[in-house]
């Protein structure tokens, strides 16, 4: 038997004979696209599928919560930095914040690292932390008593005995906002000709 639409309804017929098999689904023998054991069944099997989708969702997140929060790693240092709340102090024993009675604009205006780079220094055995801030959406340096601070921070939570150097330059202008201080007289010439013809 094929639908209005020209799909197979040998499922729908199997589901059917199998139900007026069990005295106690008698009562459900419509045979509409809307009856009652369609919609339970589309029910059961959007909420199966709405269930895939939280598990899936919460694989993703908690790998990405594995793969941040390897202690140690250097993309765990980054993280760390990019958490720094200036003007908090670390709960006992921890490397995480008392945020205790602030709101969540103060934890964020804390917030005064927005980038972060850690590398390994070469040839030594030590990380290299390269912090900065923003204003009006512009990379700038920290000021000394924040890079002082952020320094005590990071050598709190640092792993004993990995020597840690924090930096915070000022960002170096772009391509575009460098001038030629000066140029040689024959700068375009070639063998003391003009270049252009």
């Amino acid at each position: 038997m094929k639908r209005a639409n020209g799909k197979s309804d040998r499922g729908h017929t199997a589901r059917h004979t199998s139900m007026a098999e069990q005295p106690e689904l008698s009562g459900l023998n419509s045979t509409g696209q809307t009856a009652v054991y369609r919609l339970i069944t589309y029910v059961v099997s959007y909420s199966i599928w709405l269930l895939e989708k939280f598990f899936d969702a919460h694989k993703e997140e908690v790998t990405s919560a594995l793969h941040n929060q390897k202690s140690g790693s250097l993309r765990w240092y980054r993280k760390k930095a990019l958490d720094y709340q200036d003007g908090f102090d670390l709960l006992p024993g921890s490397d995480r914040f008392n945020n205790e009675g602030a709101t969540e604009e103060d934890i964020e205006k804390s917030k005064i690292v927005k980038y972060a780079a850690v590398t390994e220094a070469e040839g030594k055995s030590q990380l290299i932390v390269k912090a900065a801030g923003e204003q009006h959406g512009k990379l700038v340096q920290l000021s000394p008593s924040q890079t002082y601070r952020f320094k005590t921070y990071i050598k709190e939570i640092r792993y004993a005995g990995t020597p840690v150097n924090v930096i915070s330059l000022p960002p170096r202008p772009a391509l575009s906002e460098y001038r030629y201080l000066s140029r040689p007289a024959d700068f375009g010439r070639k063998g003391g000709e003009s270049a252009k013809r």
